[in-house]
């Protein structure tokens, strides 16, 4: 019985908001507030390859905007009681793993709420990858809050890019660390990836559920008294390690930036090659994930991974309301994610797609623009939010000295 593997974040610190994203499976316990925001049209469009798709005046969810652009063979992997909203003439199928003692068991939070549409195929991605699923068979693939409960992600995103024909999409959504309760969590480096998939590893291990079990216990209980036990370090023993894995974890957790650093990480070494299509960042009414739409390529290696950073980089300038803050976020990524000269690469092309933007700044204080996001976005000051501004100015230095460069 294919079921909805239930995780529960919500929004920071606001019980008892409890969104439930699976491995395999994304099943949604929404708060009367999140779900009032569920209809809201306040979405500005969406952006593909640095330009917005067609869109009417009204503004529109990203996934329905990002939906449009799908037809032909399409694969789901988890969808939950919401698939994802695609082409009405396109042929789509649906994954989910079937785990021992069904939903109701697994889960008894989630009893009563609705349960999604029956899966084809009964898949468990970290064994058995896409193995039924035919080389370059299928025109785009759907990943919602899937890719951060894997033991293995980049094994998953192989097998995505295997699957698929040549220019065929790969839509991912991803929840925002900082707006889950992963905000209390380090971010997911490359090298920590990279080592799960050069070991091998397809199942989730102990170390990760302790990490993710003090995330959740250690804050304000949004879990019912008795889940919330399941998540006491303290009582962790073999049976209730074995029933995280039952129930999927957040194994990983990532910024949009973090995440986009990754995919160039990825690009970098060899192991994929996507190119960028299309992205959403948090905003209501999907305030708590971001998306990010790649295409089969061809491009690999340094020249496919700059190439992701430049388009990425301009994409995230051009969405409405941009905070130039998330540049600065992406460069420390991609300093700590990538060796030397693949850093340098990164950089470059980094500076080489903000240029445009940082450069109407230049008659701007650096601590006005800081200032005038601070206020849209109240923060409260903290030694990330000084090392933020400081990267910021690093950043806009390193983008005046290639302008001086050019007009010498």
């Amino acid at each position: 019985m294919a079921v909805g593997l239930g995780q529960v974040p919500g929004a920071r610190f606001e019980p008892p908001v409890i969104l439930c994203f699976s491995s395999l499976t994304s099943v949604t316990w929404r708060s009367a507030r999140l779900g009032a925001n569920c209809h809201s049209l306040d979405w500005q469009p969406a952006r593909h390859s640095g330009g917005e798709i067609g869109l009417p005046s009204m503004r529109e969810d990203p996934r329905s905007v990002i939906g449009r652009t799908l037809s032909g063979d399409v694969l789901e992997i988890g969808p939950g009681h919401e698939p994802f909203p695609i082409d009405p003439d396109a042929r789509v199928r649906y994954v989910d793993r079937s785990v021992e003692g069904g939903r109701d068991r697994n889960w008894p939070e989630l009893v009563g709420l609705p349960r999604g549409p029956e899966a084809d195929l009964n898949i468990n991605l970290d064994v058995d990858g896409l193995a039924p699923i035919p080389d370059c068979s299928l025109d785009a693939v759907i990943a919602c809050h899937v890719i951060e409960h894997l033991a293995n992600p980049i094994a998953a995103l192989r097998e995505f890019e295997r699957v698929l024909r040549p220019q065929g999409r790969l839509v991912l959504v991803v929840p925002d660390r900082n707006v889950t309760f992963d905000s209390v969590r380090q971010p997911t480096p490359l090298t920590h990836v990279l080592a799960k998939f050069y070991q091998g590893v397809t199942q989730v291990e102990d170390e990760d559920i302790r990490d993710f079990c003090s995330a959740i216990y250690y804050q304000l209980p949004f879990h019912p008294a008795a889940v919330r036990e399941w998540h006491n370090p303290q009582r962790l023993d073999a049976e209730i390690l074995e029933l995280h894995r039952r129930r999927s974890i957040h194994v990983h957790c990532w910024s949009p930036e973090e995440f986009a650093s990754l995919i160039a990480g990825l690009l970098a070494n060899g192991l994929a090659s996507w190119i960028f299509a299309d992205l959403y960042l948090p905003q209501d009414p999907r305030s708590i994930e971001f998306g990010l739409v790649l295409e089969r390529g061809a491009l690999a290696g340094r020249e496919g991974s700059n190439h992701f950073v430049r388009d990425w980089t301009r994409a995230a300038l051009g969405t409405p309301d941009h905070d130039p803050r998330r540049i600065a976020k992406f460069d420390c990524a991609l300093r700590r994610d990538l060796a030397l000269n693949q850093r340098l690469d990164a950089a470059a092309a980094l500076a080489d797609a903000a240029m445009p933007t940082f450069s109407k700044m230049e008659g701007l204080r650096i601590g006005q623009i800081v200032h005038a996001r601070a206020k849209r976005v109240p923060e409260t000051p903290s030694s990330s939010h000084a090392s933020e501004v400081s990267n910021l100015r690093r950043l806009m230095s390193a983008i005046r000295r290639i302008l001086s460069a050019k007009t010498r």
